[in-house]
């Protein structure tokens, strides 16, 4: 099933569920009208009775005010008075509307009056009689009015508790739809735009395009699985530029291992002619030292022979403790004759905090350092200045080591591509040294990094900005080094 359905039925249960409400909230006004109209009924009976009782008391007064009074008359109608308030008396909300305490007054005035008139003998005086009911009649007008204004009561009260009653349903659905509205909108905003994106990110991910990235910072898991995907494809994206890097220098060594074989030969050749020539003449003579030139260039040659092999086969790392300080000393004394011959002077600064000793393969982290540095040589002018700084890094458990010239700095262009086999800028470069030093770093579980620096030590004296090389490895062996260092470059 579906999201967009899934959504749907939820939608369909809460408007459901808000009908059902709506007709429960009708049924109770119903109930609630029912429970103000019973009573209002009660009364209407009662109001009837009391009027018959009021009428008849009224007319035996009058009765009696005019000398026709009738004793057996007044008792019959004092007796049904009687009557009519007790079939009264026993209905709860009729004595709570005429008041208890009224009620049983009322009862009384109209006892006694039967009484009194039941006792009447003619040639007694009427007037206490007359009275008694001159003041019932007073006590029922009274109660008469009191029920008739509850009765305006109950139906004020009924009318406004029913307008509020149909405002209250009437704001409940109009809140519901407002919240259906608004949550179409944000399912829509929030679920199904990141999924349509996600959705877009698979199908470009699957057609190749690996450096497509999704865009979603909603901050909830939509988003985290965005960043998950992202960080997914740039796995891929690195998984698959290695793999091709791997194929790449595998068929590249496989290449140079066969033209250095079928250089070596020549060269043992030309070689051991030039040792067997010179021997027959003095070193001091022409013949002499142009054999020895021979000689070099050959040796120079084999070496960058060895080189290229070394470049296309797997790196042997030996990590061993070593005292850091005195190692990176060992490595700008290296190459402190040429830097001499070329007028550059080299600063080592190692910053408080920095590890005294590291695991390290000390011959191939020299190798990796000494690249860097005769690059640097290459690139900074006579009188410049390459710095080498050694610190702890921020990541714990990580130091790094910089080294800084003054020279032009690095293309926009190539930067980029500066750590790939084969790629130079030097006329007459192999592009093999820098290639070799990621390769170092990388064995060591580190990482290298190069960039332009924003200014050098020399800045407005004619020289460059400068590039800067910063080596980042871990102090000790743990996790971050890789399992099978030795196959890689």
């Amino acid at each position: 099933m579906g999201l967009i359905a899934k959504f749907v039925i939820l939608a369909s249960l809460l408007s459901a569920a808000v009908g059902v409400n709506i007709v429960a909230v009708v049924w109770s006004i119903g109930m609630l009208e029912h429970e103000l109209s019973w009573p209002l009924d009660s009364m209407q009976a009662t109001l009837e009775n009391l009027h018959e009782i009021r009428t008849e008391l009224i007319d035996l007064e009058r009765r009696g005010r005019t000398g026709t009074f009738d004793r057996d008359r007044a008792v019959g109608v004092l007796s049904r008075s009687v009557d009519r308030l007790a079939s009264l008396d026993g209905e709860f909300p009729v004595r709570m509307r005429i008041g208890i305490g009224a009620g049983e007054n009322l009862r009384r005035r109209l006892e006694d009056a039967w009484r009194m008139a039941g006792a009447w003998s003619p040639g007694e005086p009427v007037s206490p009689l007359l009275d008694s009911l001159s003041s019932t009649v007073t006590l029922v007008d009274r109660i008469e009015k009191r029920v008739i204004e509850d009765a305006a009561l109950a139906v004020g009260f009924g009318r406004r508790l029913r307008q509020r009653v149909l405002g209250a349903i009437l704001l409940s659905a109009l809140l519901t739809l407002a919240t259906i509205g608004l949550s179409a909108v944000f399912v829509r905003r929030w679920v199904l735009e990141p999924i349509d994106r996600l959705r877009e990110g698979t199908a470009r991910l699957a057609a190749g395009d690996l450096s497509h990235r999704v865009e979603i910072d909603t901050g909830d898991q939509m988003g985290r699985l965005a960043a998950d995907f992202n960080a997914m494809a740039s796995t891929i994206d690195r998984l698959q530029k290695e793999r091709i890097e791997r194929e790449r220098l595998a068929a590249m060594g496989e290449m140079l291992r066969r033209v250095v074989h079928n250089l070596r030969t020549p060269l043992t050749g030309i070689r051991a002619l030039a040792e067997s020539s010179r021997e027959e003449v003095a070193d001091s003579s022409e013949v002499g030292q142009m054999q020895g030139r021979i000689i070099a260039s050959v040796d120079r040659f084999e070496g960058w022979l060895r080189d290229l092999l070394k470049a296309s086969s797997p790196l042997q790392v030996r990590r061993a403790p070593v005292m850091l300080e005195p190692w990176i000393k060992g490595v700008i004394e290296g190459r402190a004759d040429a830097a001499s011959a070329r007028g550059v002077s080299v600063t080592l600064r190692i910053e408080p905090g920095a590890p005294e000793r590291v695991e390290i393969d000390a011959d191939q982290l020299s190798r990796a350092a000494e690249a860097v540095l005769d690059n640097a040589l290459d690139a900074t002018p006579r009188d410049g200045v390459i710095g080498v700084v050694v610190r702890a890094s921020a990541e714990p458990g990580w130091w790094s080591v910089e080294f800084s010239d003054e020279g032009g700095g690095i293309g926009p262009e190539d930067l980029g591509r500066i750590f790939e086999p084969s790629f130079t800028t030097k006329p007459g470069g192999t592009g093999i040294g820098l290639a070799m030093t990621k390769s170092i770093v990388d064995a060591h579980g580190g990482r290298v990094e190069a960039r332009n620096r924003a200014a050098g030590p020399g800045s407005g004296s004619g020289r460059g900005p400068g590039a800067l090389f910063r080596f980042e490895i871990p102090i000790e062996r743990g996790s971050a080094w890789p399992e099978q260092a030795t196959e890689e470059r």
